[in-house]
């Protein structure tokens, strides 16, 4: 069986950590939102918006090794209508 660690993220540099527990990607416990805009049915809203995340990485329930580990973080960002 895999461990899996545990992602927290914090927006903007503010606040605690705080698990990705949202929905995205069509899958359950790997997002976080970080705005969220209302849109009027008519029109257009131009936004213009820069963030930052933290990422932090809780490996207490895996057992590694101390050592150099490496790989692919993958991110996406999805709009939804």
């Amino acid at each position: 069986m895999r461990s899996k660690a545990n992602v927290l993220a914090q927006a903007d540099g503010a606040g605690s950590f705080l698990a990705l527990t949202g929905t995205g990607c069509g899958l359950v416990g790997n997002a976080v939102t970080i705005h969220t805009y209302a849109l009027a049915s008519v029109g257009r809203k131009n936004i213009s918006e820069n963030d930052s995340v933290a990422l932090e990485i809780n490996d207490s329930a895996l057992t590694l090794q101390a050592d150099t580990y490496n790989g692919t973080l993958t991110i996406v960002a999805q709009a939804t209508p």
